[in-house]
């Protein structure tokens, strides 16, 4: 129920229901620092990749939340627009990099 809630308390009720899933949000700054420091790449991928769960979770959670507030049509176009932006971010930034495979493989 978000009747009457700000959205920073919308958040923070969020990430105090889902404590399981928030504990890996730990891992987005290590995840950032791993790469700026150049670490080994099996760290920088563990950390990001471990970070960005709870992120995916999370906008999952914004977006069926906001289909609520919606008619079923738009709903369900917000669901299949924002349930995807993850495989998005996967395939552009592997295009940029020329990594073909990448692309092909995060679209199955």
């Amino acid at each position: 129920d978000t009747e009457g809630k700000s959205l920073r308390e919308y958040l923070a009720s969020l990430v105090l229901e889902h404590k399981k899933v928030s504990i890996l949000l730990f891992f987005l700054p290590l995840g950032y620092l791993s790469h700026e420091q150049n670490w080994h790449p099996v760290y920088v991928f563990w950390f990001n990749f471990l970070g960005i769960i709870p992120l995916a979770f999370f906008l999952g959670e914004f977006t069926e939340e906001l289909a609520l507030h919606t008619n079923q049509t738009v709903g369900g176009l917000i669901n299949a627009t924002f349930g995807n932006a993850p495989e998005m971010v996967v395939a552009l930034y592997s295009l940029r990099r020329n990594e073909i495979r990448v692309v092909q493989a995060s679209l199955l």
